[in-house]
């Protein structure tokens, strides 16, 4: 009887392992398929694909800040490369740092805990660097802005429009804006002759 058992374990091992192995052969094909078409799609993908760039895998380098251009316009080209680039946090604060020529002061006193985050490092350099401080003084400027003598109507149009800009005032606002601020100045030089 043990004989018997032994013999029907041993063929159904047999049949067992016959299947598998066919089982196995029939999925290595089919992977090999597979893979043959994802190759050739791939070769398809890169040949005509309109994203080039990020196929390529290049990498545009952020302009270096030397403070000469604006904070604000040099942060939306710094931005613009890190999304381009697909960066993460480290490495936005790592290139951001990289790029600074004139605001390592910034950095020696930012907190330790905080220059991994690129949001804390950007808030502070903007506070540091960044035009939101002159707002106000320009506002004012363009309050109390006076047309001086032997200037022409038009140098102190374009002046007050000027400081209206850099006042940062929403943009329909700003032709009434510079307009009442026109009139009102012109006035108040006529008025001293």
């Amino acid at each position: 009887m043990e004989n018997i058992v032994g013999r029907n374990v041993a063929s159904m091992e047999h049949q067992l392992k016959s299947e598998l192995e066919k089982s196995v052969e029939c999925i290595e094909d089919r992977m090999k398929n597979k893979m043959k078409k994802f190759e050739k799609i791939m070769r398809n993908a890169t040949t005509t694909s309109p994203c080039n760039v990020m196929m390529s895998h290049r990498t545009i380098q952020p302009p270096t800040y030397d403070g000469q251009t604006p904070w604000s316009s040099y942060k939306k080209q710094f931005e613009t490369a890190a999304t381009t680039n697909l960066w993460e946090e480290e490495q936005k604060v790592t290139a951001l740092v990289i790029a600074l020529r004139s605001a390592e002061i910034v950095l020696q006193t930012f907190p330790e805990e905080d220059r991994d985050r690129y949001s804390a490092l950007s808030a502070a350099l903007e506070l540091r660097l960044g035009n939101e401080h002159l707002r106000q003084v320009f506002a004012t400027q363009v309050e109390t802005k006076t047309q001086k003598v032997g200037e022409s109507f038009q140098e102190f149009e374009a002046g007050v429009k000027r400081l209206v800009r850099l006042a940062s005032c929403i943009l329909r606002r700003i032709t009434k804006f510079s307009r009442e601020a026109c009139y009102r100045n012109v006035r108040k030089w006529h008025s001293r002759r």
